[in-house]
């Protein structure tokens, strides 16, 4: 069986993008936005309730 994750090659393709527009830094400073955003966003939405 055969197990595909195209997220993965999703972001192998755009870290090799940032690394190629403005090296490391501007990769670190992508990345470093993204894990902030996700932290904001689970700090802002409440946790689902589970269902009865």
């Amino acid at each position: 069986m055969r197990f595909s994750t195209p997220g993965a090659g999703l972001s192998v393709g755009l870290v090799s993008i940032l690394y190629n527009q403005g090296g490391f830094d501007l990769m670190l400073k992508a990345i470093a936005g993204l894990s902030l955003l996700t932290v904001v966003g689970a700090v802002i939405f409440p946790k689902e309730k589970r269902a009865i």
